[in-house]
C-alpha cells in the first residue's frame, strides 16, 4: 500500500482550523479506504458519526469531502463560545454537542450549522431548561435533538428539544414519567425521523445506567418500552442507536468478567425481542450503529487477539452474518479497531490503530465513491414540545401509552 497523508496549508481564503488530509487505497471488498490522519488536537480524538454526504464529526470538529476526494478538517469555535465539542450531524450537516457560551456563562447543548460566509460554524444556544447545563448527544433530519439536562441537584435528566420559528424548546423526558416509576430516563442516546428514541437510565438510586428504553413523544403523552436483557441472568443493555424502521442495536452483558455481546432488538405487537448478534469467537462484541438498510457495526474480539471492526449484514437466509472489515483490506499498516458509524448510503467511519499505536480516523467508501461537502443552511424546523419558549407542553393526559400497560406495538408503530 502506498499511503500518503498532505498536511500542506490551503489557500488564504480557507480557515486557518482547516487542514488538508488524503490518504487513500482501495479495499479488496469494493470499499475505498480513506485515512484521515491522526488527530492533531489530542490523540483519542476520532471521527465517530458520518453522513452521507461523507461528513465525519469528532469531538471538536468535522471532516469535510470536497473536490477529488480530498477532506478538509474544520474545528468547531463559534463566536462567542469557548470550549465547544460535538456528538451527532444529521444528513443537512447540521452538527449538534455542547459548549460554554460566554454571554450566558453556562455550558449548554448547543446547535452548530455552517456559514459560508462566516467560512465556519455558528452556534445556537439550546438552553438547559433552567437547569445547571445541557449536552446534546443527537440530531434527526426534523432537526429534533436529543440529550442529556443536568439539573441543580445533579442528577442527569434525558431530554428533546428544536427549534421553531426561531424558538428553542426543550422537554425533561423524566418530568413526563409517573410519580410511581421506580426508574430515570438519564439520556437520549438516539432520535429516528419517526419520533422514536432510545433513552438509557437506570433504577432510582443506583448510579450506573444500564437500563434501555424505547421512547416515543406525541402530543398525547409518551410512550416506552424497557429493552429486555440478552441474558436475564445478568442484566445490562446498553442501547446506542436505531433506524427509521424501529431496529435497535446496542450491547447486552454476559456470564463472566467483563464480557458482553452485540444486540439487536426489535419491537412487534407482543413486545421487543433481544437478539444476540454474536462474536468473532471471543467474549466481546457491540454494535455502535445500524442503518435503514439493516447493515450494523461494531467491534468484537477473536478467541485471542485485539479488537476488531466488523458489519453484521443479513445472509440468503435471513440471519445475520459478522465480517471483519480487516478481512477486506489486503494491508496491515492499519488495523481497523471499533466501526462507529454507517450511513444510508453505505459509508463506514472506523477507528483505525498504526504500527506506533496512534489512533487515526479512517472512512470504508463504498465502490470508491466520494461526495460533496452537505453544508448547512438555517436551523431546519422542528416539533418537539416546550414550555421554556413558549411552544406547546406535552401533557401526561390521554393516551399515555407504557405508564400503566406496556403497548410496544404503539411505540413502535
Amino acid at each position: 500500500m502506498n499511503t500518503t497523508r498532505n498536511t500542506t496549508a490551503t489557500k488564504s481564503a480557507t480557515p486557518a482550523s482547516m487542514q488538508q488530509l488524503e490518504s487513500r487505497e482501495l479495499f479488496a471488498g469494493g470499499y475505498t479506504l480513506i485515512d484521515l490522519g491522526v488527530s492533531t488536537e489530542y490523540t483519542g480524538n476520532i471521527g465517530h458519526q458520518i453522513n452521507n454526504a461523507g461528513v465525519v464529526v469528532n469531538s471538536h470538529g468535522v471532516y469535510l469531502p470536497g473536490g477529488k476526494g480530498k477532506f478538509s478538517y474544520l474545528k468547531l469555535n463559534p463566536a462567542g463560545t469557548n470550549f465547544s465539542s460535538a456528538a451527532g450531524l444529521n444528513n443537512a450537516g447540521v452538527v449538534v454537542g455542547d459548549a460554554f457560551h460566554i454571554a450566558t456563562q453556562e455550558s449548554n447543548a448547543t446547535l452548530y450549522s455552517y456559514s459560508k460566509s462566516a467560512k465556519g460554524y455558528t452556534a445556537l444556544n439550546l438552553g438547559n431548561g433552567e437547569n445547571r447545563g445541557s449536552d446534546a448527544h443527537v440530531i434527526n433530519e426534523l432537526g429534533q435533538v436529543g440529550g442529556t439536562l443536568q439539573t441543580d441537584d445533579y442528577e442527569s435528566h434525558a431530554f428533546l428539544a428544536g427549534v421553531k420559528r426561531g424558538r428553542v424548546g426543550i422537554t425533561d423526558l423524566q418530568e413526563l414519567l409517573p410519580a410511581s416509576a421506580n426508574f430515570e430516563f438519564r439520556s437520549v442516546e438516539s432520535l429516528n425521523n419517526n419520533g422514536q428514541m432510545i433513552v438509557r437510565g437506570g433504577t432510582i438510586g443506583s448510579v450506573t445506567s444500564g437500563r434501555s428504553w424505547l421512547v416515543k413523544v406525541t402530543k398525547n403523552g409518551m410512550g416506552y418500552v424497557e429493552l429486555p436483557a440478552l441474558d436475564p441472568a445478568n442484566p445490562g443493555q446498553y442501547a446506542k442507536a436505531i433506524n427509521d424502521k424501529g431496529v435497535m442495536v446496542g450491547e447486552g452483558s454476559q456470564a463472566g468478567f467483563n464480557a458482553f455481546h452485540g444486540v439487536m432488538w426489535v419491537a412487534g405487537k407482543k413486545g421487543v425481542g433481544a437478539v444476540d448478534l454474536g462474536t468473532l469467537g471471543g467474549k466481546k462484541s457491540a454494535a455502535f450503529d445500524v442503518n435503514n438498510a439493516g447493515t450494523i457495526v461494531g467491534f468484537s474480539q477473536e478467541q485471542y487477539g485485539p479488537d476488531e471492526a466488523v458489519m453484521w449484514t443479513v445472509n440468503k437466509k435471513g440471519r445475520y452474518a459478522i465480517t471483519n472489515l480487516n478481512d477486506l483490506s489486503g494491508t496491515n499498516k492499519l488495523r481497523l479497531s471499533y466501526a462507529k458509524s454507517i450511513s444510508e448510503n453505505g459509508w463506514i467511519v472506523c477507528e483505525a490503530v498504526d504500527a506506533n499505536y496512534k489512533l487515526h480516523t479512517v472512512i470504508l467508501a463504498p465502490n470508491g465513491k466520494t461526495a460533496a461537502p452537505a453544508f448547512a443552511k438555517a436551523p431546519v424546523v422542528a416539533t418537539a414540545p416546550q414550555t421554556q419558549a413558549g411552544l406547546p407542553a406535552v401533557q401526561q393526559t390521554g393516551n399515555v401509552f407504557g405508564t400503566t400497560q406496556i403497548r410496544a406495538e404503539e411505540v413502535w408503530n
